[in-house]
């Protein structure tokens, strides 16, 4: 766009015009102009002062501007209203065509509902044959999906993706994260939380809520020191109606600490296909839950809480020397799904807790079932179940397969600690203990089996494992439901049932059961058959008192032995 300056010559009586360059004015709203299009600007007309050679705003000469004005106003305006009148037209046909393609679809769409159905009244109806009514309902039932399909494709919905990225964040307050929509997802990658915190709520770093089918993906982060006074030292998590989170397996938590639940990680799962999934290589590291003088302080690493249908994934997670004052000093797991959850090649490395002091779970639904596959424990200490602690309940089906539990420790059940009742199956297969310690009973197992409960240890061996009753195995069933006690092809080796010294206790009642401690509450019939040793091969065990292999208190005890006769190796039925 130009602009003409004008003034009068040096006679003063003659008007002299000038050309000058000036830029475009903005574009008219609405409307986009292309960069060739004519566009207009104020037009300010201005003359030289020669004697003080400054610019003075002209106002003689009106018979020169009039007709200035006139002829700028005929170049111009025609050109300007053409091409504004040119993109108005086409914005309007684009408008059109989409209204006119959406009249057609919700017309073709009413139609095709229409023709399947409500009955139609067809003329001529007796010449068409079978076979083409056949197919005209074939067709019609396409056209509906067909239509809906092509109708999203051309609308289409974009799905949405934020982003936390190659971030640091230092003593800085939680960061909260929400999804809420099928299409929508949030991702943390390569990120650090250090000294975070959230004193008045939950989540020392990270505040995640995830519903309606939302996806979000922690990757490549670390958690250092994150800390908070509820649930969820670093991350408190919240996934329901679909919503699903993964962390992957180069994520790390060290150092971090809740006061109540979840030192590393507090999860909340329910309905269904919520799903939580953590993945090979992820850490926990120095995490605990720390609330004196309280009750409520499970999880040192992790706490779940898993409900109505929802599921977890965890494979090859590492918790180390992490601790909880109650339960669960490595992982704790409330399960009250349907679903069948899975924790494979985990690994649980000086772990602490009261209950399950690398892991504590208990299960509560009717038919829930729960897998633990090749989980290691080493050198785990608590008071009730040194490596894993379990109560099962309501018909619940429990695997324990192909396990390792060595240099663990507790009171009872050095190494693995069992609840069985109300109908549940517990099946031990694969596990080796070795070096397991229990101070009262259960070297390496210590159970309970009551109304109903079903204990199943099956191609298991026992090194070295001492307790002061049950060096091996101490087993306690309440008669006279129907419990039972099975074991198939399994080893119990080198063993031994200690006198304790603790001078509150009486001699009496330790130093039984060098391999195995058997006991019942109650009357057996031994005709039921509900106990069954035959698969159990005992071994250079032994037993401050009685029992250097095997010592069973119960009623009918003569009758029982003709249950025991096929035992491997030395046994003495007491």
């Amino acid at each position: 766009m130009n602009f003409t300056v004008y003034s009068k010559d040096d006679n003063g009586n003659k008007l002299k015009f000038e050309i000058h360059p000036k830029f475009d004015s903005r574009p008219l709203d609405h409307v986009t102009i292309q960069q060739n299009s004519i566009k207009y600007e104020e037009v300010e007309f201005i003359y030289h002062d020669n004697q003080n050679d400054s610019p003075q705003i002209l106002e003689d000469d009106s018979n020169a501007l009039t007709q200035l004005d006139n002829v700028l106003t005929k170049d111009i305006e025609t050109p300007v209203q053409n091409q504004f009148s040119k993109e108005v037209s086409i914005a309007m046909c684009y408008s059109s065509i989409i209204a006119l393609f959406n009249l057609i679809f919700i017309s073709m769409l009413v139609r095709a509902t229409l023709t399947e159905f409500l009955s139609q009244r067809i003329i001529n109806q007796k010449y068409i044959s079978k076979e083409q009514k056949k197919d005209a309902q074939h067709n019609n039932k396409l056209v509906i999906p067909l239509l809906i399909v092509a109708y999203c494709s051309i609308f289409e919905v974009s799905a949405v993706t934020n982003y936390l990225i190659n971030s640091t964040y230092d003593d800085v307050g939680s960061q909260n994260i929400t999804v809420t929509q099928p299409t929508d997802e949030f991702q943390v990658i390569n990120c650090t939380f250090k000294n975070c915190w959230n004193s008045g709520a939950s989540g020392g770093a990270l505040y995640i809520n995830i519903s309606n089918g939302g996806k979000c993906y922690i990757l490549n982060t670390t958690f250092i020191n994150c800390t908070t006074n509820t649930y969820g030292g670093a991350i408190f998590i919240y996934i329901y109606k679909g919503g699903e989170l993964t962390i992957d397996g180069l994520c790390s938590f060290t150092d971090c600490w809740a006061l109540w639940y979840g030192g590393g990680i507090y999860a909340q799962i329910q309905g269904v296909n919520s799903r939580l999934l953590l993945e090979d290589g992820l850490i926990f590291e120095r995490c605990r839950t720390n609330q004196i003088g309280t009750h409520f302080k499970y999880g040192g690493g992790i706490y779940l809480n898993i409900l109505y249908n929802s599921s977890i994934i965890i494979n090859k997670v590492s918790c180390i020397d992490c601790e909880s004052d109650a339960g669960g000093g490595g992982m704790f797991i409330s399960d009250d799904s349907y679903e069948t959850q899975k924790l494979n090649g985990t690994l649980f490395q000086r772990c602490n807790a009261g209950y399950g002091a690398g892991l504590d779970i208990y299960l509560f639904n009717n038919n829930a079932s729960l897998q633990l596959i090749n989980l290691t424990f080493i050198g785990c200490q608590g008071y009730y179940g040194g490596g894993l602690n379990i109560d099962t309940l309501n018909n619940t089906k429990f695997l324990l397969l192909g396990c390792q539990l060595q240099d663990c420790s507790s009171y009872d059940g050095g190494g693995i600690q069992l609840q069985i009742s109300r109908l549940c199956l517990f099946e031990i297969s694969n596990a080796q203990f070795k070096n397991c310690s229990g101070e009262y009973q259960g070297g390496g197992i210590y159970a309970n089996i009551s109304f109903g409960g079903k204990l199943i240890i099956d191609s298991c061996s026992f090194y070295l494992c001492n307790s002061g009753n049950g060096g091996g195995i101490y087993v306690i069933i309440n008669f006279p439901s129907q419990n039972s006690f099975i074991i198939k092809d399994t080893l119990i080796q080198g063993c031994k049932a200690l006198n304790n010294t603790n001078s509150s206790l009486r001699y009496s009642e330790s130093g039984f059961g060098g391999g195995l401690f058997l006991g019942a509450l109650r009357d057996y019939d031994p005709s039921s058959k509900l106990i069954d040793l035959h698969g159990l091969k005992i071994y250079n065990n032994t037993a401050d008192k009685f029992g250097q292999s095997l010592f069973v208190a119960m009623t009918k005890v003569v009758e029982c032995n003709n249950n025991l006769l096929n035992i491997g190796g030395e046994y003495q039925v007491i």
